[in-house]
């Protein structure tokens, strides 16, 4: 059904646009004759207006427009049961974009554990240590890692309304893990997130200050980030903090193990 709507769309725009060409009226021929202007039949029919065909077009094109706007009402609701999937979106709920911008200041938001590991650079426990990686392979090279990171920018700016799959072909689905202003989320709970926020129609990521090491067979990088969005329903989402992204070795190329988000900490370089 999905795919047959927007051909029917397609088959309805074409031919509201050959409705609305106007055809020229014919041309009225006086004949003076005797017994002329009486048509045949007795006058039972009435001679055609030059107008007519031009009513006849136009009556014809709304009833195309209306079947069209039908169609379209249709396809954005099949549209938006996609995007939700399995789960309901409700405005301002546990997974809506209100809430996500109110949660660290709610009363009542719970206080999660606080990570096993501190912010890069601060010496705490690595979260990944090497027996833990999902693949033997050796840690990928600064190139290769700076430009995974153009792709997986540009991939999370066209990550539009809801549609994230090439965004997480990113990350690694065993065992990655997800810090975000101390909240855990496993590579599940990171999907799920994800595709319970409000659908976005643009999304804007902005990196500083890349500095990427090569450290017990990772590659971590570090960044300033600034992320701007506005959503369908009209809202616009601003954050700006310090992300770090662990990335490994895969067949498919270099890939997100670990990521971790903290909002406002440090200064854009």
């Amino acid at each position: 059904m999905a795919r047959v709507i927007p051909a029917l769309l397609s088959l309805l725009l074409l031919l509201v646009a050959c409705a609305t060409y106007v055809v020229p009226p014919r041309p009225i021929t006086v004949n003076n004759a005797p017994g002329a202007g009486r048509p045949e039949g007795g006058g039972k029919d009435q001679p055609r207006r030059p107008g007519d065909d031009l009513d006849e077009l136009r009556r014809r094109n709304r009833e195309l427009q209306q079947q069209l706007d039908a169609l379209t009402r249709e396809r954005d609701t099949l549209k938006r049961q996609q995007e939700r999937g399995p789960y309901l979106v409700v405005p301002g709920g546990p997974f809506g974009e209100g809430q996500e911008r109110q949660s660290r200041s709610h009363p009542f938001a719970s206080k999660p554990p606080a990570p096993p590991g501190g912010f890069a650079g601060e010496g705490n426990k690595d979260p990944h240590p090497p027996s833990s990686l999902p693949t033997s392979l050796p840690p990928p090279a600064k190139a290769e890692v700076e430009q995974a990171m153009r792709q997986w920018k540009l991939a999370w700016e066209r990550s539009l309304y809801g549609q994230y799959e090439d965004y997480f072909r990113w990350y690694v689905p065993q065992g990655f893990v997800q810090w975000e202003d101390g909240s855990r989320r496993d590579f599940p709970e990171f999907r799920r997130h994800k595709r319970g926020l409000t659908p976005k129609r643009h999304i804007a990521v902005e990196l500083r200050d890349l500095q990427i090491a090569i450290q017990d067979g990772k590659a971590i990088a570090t960044f300033y980030q600034i992320y701007d969005s506005n959503s369908t329903s009209g809202d616009r989402y601003r954050d700006e903090g310090r992300k770090t992204l662990h990335w490994v070795q895969t067949p498919e190329g270099p890939r997100i193990i670990f990521e971790r988000w903290e909002s406002g900490r440090g200064s854009p370089g």
